[in-house]
């Protein structure tokens, strides 16, 4: 049984407090402090017209959104990626916290910094899933967003994606983030630059290829 404290955010509840290092709310605050990419996410889920569409979420610290997607979406399939475990952990437990599954991968996505660490790509998550097709693919991946979307962009993997979330993490990534996707059949729907304070852009698009 969950005995740490929690909070209960869009009838979603969270657990509130890591008792450790990691910071009591996700994000960079409290869950109110989402609610513009909130509306935002929300109108993504809006376009998504049947009952078990997929989701991947590529860096899941608290799995705040997959578990927004599952509430929408309760027969979807959720999919969450981080490099930290003890992160990946808290999101699985706020996943409990709702009797609700998802599968897991405790990996870096493209390259790790250190070569022992796991690492996954795209087309493995495909694989270990069984799935072609995501959804939406929601990225916060801190820095690595470039290099992956230029990796998905060389493979062809863009195109077994309907929608875009990518939390960008400064503005030279952020422009060339656009100049990828753009380039690869996705029509912005979303641009908000990165702001001082360490506060993340943000890009969302949709795919011009129809599934």
């Amino acid at each position: 049984m969950n005995t740490l404290p929690t909070v209960t955010w869009k009838e979603i509840q969270l657990i509130s407090s890591t008792g450790g290092p990691l910071p009591p709310f996700p994000g960079s605050g409290p869950p109110h402090a989402h609610e513009e990419e909130y509306q935002i996410f929300s109108a993504l889920l809006d376009g998504i017209s049947h009952a078990n569409p997929v989701m991947c979420e590529l860096g899941s610290y608290w799995a705040l959104w997959s578990l927004v997607f599952r509430k929408r979406f309760p027969l979807g399939k959720s999919i969450l990626v981080d490099a930290d475990l003890c992160k990946l952990a808290v999101g699985l437990q706020n996943f409990e916290l709702s009797n609700l599954r998802s599968s897991s991968h405790w990996a870096f996505v493209g390259s790790s910094p250190r070569p022992e660490l796991p690492k996954i790509d795209l087309t493995e998550i495909q694989q270990s899933n069984s799935v072609d097709y995501f959804d939406i693919l929601h990225m916060d991946i801190q820095g690595a967003e470039l290099p992956f979307c230029l990796k998905l962009k060389a493979e062809g993997s863009l195109n077994c994606i309907g929608a875009l979330f990518i939390a960008t993490h400064s503005e030279r990534i952020h422009s060339n983030v656009l100049n990828c996707i753009t380039s690869s059949g996705f029509t912005v729907w979303t641009n908000q630059l990165p702001a001082p304070g360490g506060v993340d852009g943000t890009i969302t698009a949709i795919s011009e290829i129809k599934r």
